[in-house]
């Protein structure tokens, strides 16, 4: 029986990931090496845009936001819609991070290798293999290598990539972190800082008078006392509270950063109420209070929104690519720049090359034998993303 078009790519391509997979593993060290910690992403965008002119992709390009752009085959199909694949560079490891890839037994050791390092140099691989391999696509890929993905980023890189070329995507593969669980559900968040200001003192003169830091302990443990339902899952954490100047130092000023998320739009907002709610009730007993003068403040510092409710056809395909290597399909509900095509009603899905462990530490690692199977996958779900299209 004769091979298709499509099944003769595929071969082509599974034997040159097979031959080449060394390279794939030094690039991905290399990247790693590159400072980009959210916000300073520039070194690594220069880097990425001078390897794809080297290899030929001269219209390559950086973005207004910083975004690394690079469109194959841009002008084939039909409808001239575009599969975007992106991954993103930023990474949660400040610039001073001393990091240096080591290579023990079947791991590589290294803070942000397998988030987000691996995928994009996955990405650069395929680029740089489809070149290579002069294939022609049936459709064209927006290939992204996008900022501002993690933390305070608020998913920067990805808004300006759908707010501005929404009308020519209609599926997104948003490639990060491992391939052992697939992201097909938006979590939605609300970031806030909530900063108290008080008079202060000298800790023996001034006892008595109000201080800050017990006011941010009291606030925590009301927002604590919110109710939440289980399903859909939904969470809030102070990760972070600080105030004071010293031990015998009552203490003026005390923030605290708070994290709010929901795999519901409707959910998140009910949370957020509450929690302003709060925040209403104790400014409004602090403005009548005679004992001493208390401000507070909230602060919206960043969003994510949830997913809408529409037919994603991305599921059901990457878990037939995955069923054909052996592999059984978790999907879970995740904060992931399939966020923002989500959000639109745009097939979007999450999911990386590699499995691993130990993410957003100085442990983290990646397991070198599964970057075959897991650059198979990915290769595989754009091929057939491009011959078959995404049907609505």
């Amino acid at each position: 029986m004769n091979k298709t078009e499509k099944e003769i790519i595929k071969d082509r391509i599974n034997a040159y990931i097979k031959d080449n997979l060394s390279k794939l593993i030094d690039l991905s060290m290399e990247i790693c090496r590159i400072p980009s910690p959210t916000g300073y992403e520039g070194e690594k965008a220069a880097f990425l845009l001078n390897r794809l002119v080297k290899s030929g992709y001269v219209e390559a390009n950086i973005d207004e936001v910083g975004n690394v752009i690079c469109i194959y085959n841009g002008s084939k199909g039909q409808s001239g819609k575009l599969t975007a694949v992106t991954a993103h560079i930023d990474t949660v490891f400040p610039r001073e991070t001393d990091i240096k890839p080591q290579i023990k037994g079947n791991r590589i050791y290294a803070p942000s290798i397998i988030d987000n390092s691996v995928n994009v140099a996955s990405l650069v691989f395929i680029i740089e293999m489809l070149g290579k391999l002069d294939i022609i696509l049936p459709k064209g890929i927006l290939f992204a290598f996008n900022v501002g993905e993690e933390g305070l980023g608020n998913l920067k890189g990805m808004r300006f990539i759908m707010d501005n070329r929404k009308n020519m995507i209609d599926a997104v593969v948003a490639v990060d972190g491992g391939y052992d669980t697939v992201v097909d559900k938006a979590v939605g968040s609300r970031r806030y800082s909530l900063r108290i200001k008080t008079e202060g003192g000298h800790s023996w003169k001034n006892f008595g008078r109000e201080n800050a830091i017990v006011h941010a302990a009291k606030i925590v443990n009301k927002i604590y006392e919110i109710k939440v339902p289980e399903n859909p899952k939904t969470t809030y954490n102070v990760g972070l509270i600080k105030g004071g100047i010293s031990v015998n130092t009552i203490a003026q000023n005390a923030e605290i950063l708070l994290d709010f998320r929901s795999e519901s739009k409707e959910c998140l907002e009910r949370l957020v109420s509450d929690y302003e709610k709060i925040v209403c009730e104790i400014k409004t007993g602090y403005e009548s209070s005679p004992k001493g003068k208390v401000e507070i403040e909230s602060m919206l510092l960043g969003e994510r929104p949830c997913g809408v409710e529409f037919n994603n056809p991305l599921p059901e395909l990457i878990e037939k690519i995955r069923k054909e290597k052996g592999i059984n399909t978790r999907f879970e509900s995740g904060s992931t720049d399939a966020n923002i095509p989500l959000s639109m009603g745009i097939p979007a899905i999450s999911f990386g090359v590699g499995i691993g462990a130990g993410m957003h530490t100085k442990e983290e690692y990646l397991e070198l034998d599964s970057l075959r199977t897991g650059l198979e996958i990915l290769a595989s779900f754009i091929l057939e993303l491009s011959y078959t299209g995404v049907i609505l």
